[in-house]
């Protein structure tokens, strides 16, 4: 068996009976305290429980690739890393104040909103294609090289960031304080939201892919 999934059945732990080649676990809207793997492990989700902290590279998987924890009970990101394999971690719905400058290398999509971030690092890993920070309390960001997706919709931030990448395609940022678009927009940007803000003055010098614009 390489897939297992429990969902709804009040499980308080994860099962240790579970075969030692499974590759994806589900186990979601349950009960679940604390994360306890296996070593084949590729794929785990555990959404809707009541975890609040999250191993360190040494206590994962050294192959997982995607991990789901959106709607737990989780404070922080552990410093000292997660698997460097990892590609996709989700942690939406959380308590997580600040993100380490310490992320995975391989990590392609990153998802952290309805959280309580204050700060971002300096620095993000430069595979990340997707970057979900929606729903927090961020003033600004340095984004990363090759970004294609940014989501900073409802958070404090009151002008388009400096450093946006040429790479990115889609850029949301609804519910904020932006007061005007002055900046030259990345040259590959195909849709932009920019709804409920107070924009008073905008350049209508927008790059030619542009396929969207909602203001």
């Amino acid at each position: 068996m390489k897939t297992l999934a429990i969902k709804n059945v009040k499980f308080t732990s994860i099962p240790g009976n579970i075969p030692g080649n499974l590759q994806e676990l589900y186990i979601i809207d349950n009960y679940i305290t604390s994360i306890s793997c296996f070593n084949n492990l590729r794929k785990l989700y555990l959404d809707h429980n009541y975890i609040t902290s999250i191993p360190d590279s040494r206590n994962l998987p050294n192959n997982l690739e995607e991990l789901y924890l959106d709607h737990n009970q989780i404070t922080s990101i552990p410093e000292t890393g997660l698997p460097n394999s990892l590609q996709i971690l989700c942690l939406h719905g959380n308590k997580i104040i600040s993100i380490p400058s310490s992320l995975p290398s391989n990590l392609r999509i990153l998802g952290l909103s309805f959280n309580k971030i204050v700060s971002l690092p300096d620095n993000f890993p430069n595979n990340l294609l997707k970057l979900d920070l929606g729903y927090n309390k961020i003033t600004s960001i340095l984004c990363p090289n090759n970004l294609q997706e940014l989501y900073l919709d409802h958070n404090s931030i009151t002008s388009i960031p400096n450093n946006l990448p040429n790479s990115l395609l889609k850029l949301v940022l609804n519910d904020n304080k932006i007061k005007w678009i002055i900046k030259k927009l990345p040259n590959k940007l195909q849709k932009i939201y920019l709804n409920n803000n107070e924009i008073k003055y905008l350049i209508y010098d927008l790059p030619n892919t542009l396929q969207e614009l909602h203001l």
